[in-house]
């Protein structure tokens, strides 16, 4: 993912412009994030056109960590740096 995608959601979220794989990771990461038990299955077929089933593990687990990491860090009121 380039810089200027990164910053362009930043700046618009998700109303940014991004497609294919990445928005279909990104789409399963926002659903795991809000309420893993309730991922659409709109956003599982999204994701199976554009990852195999490894891929989709890998996925997940990187969203999983990074959720670990904010819940680490709101919990212990750590302030964001940039």
């Amino acid at each position: 993912m380039s810089q200027e995608t990164i910053d362009e959601m930043e700046t618009r979220g998700s109303d940014a412009d991004v497609g294919g794989r990445e928005a279909a990771a990104l789409a399963f990461a926002e659903h795991m994030t809000l309420n893993a038990r309730a991922v659409p299955d709109e956003v599982w077929i999204e994701l199976r056109q554009h990852f195999d089933e490894g891929e989709i593990v890998e996925v997940a687990a990187v969203a999983a960590l990074f959720n670990g990491f904010n819940r680490f860090n709101d919990a212990l009121e750590v302030e964001v740096t940039r």
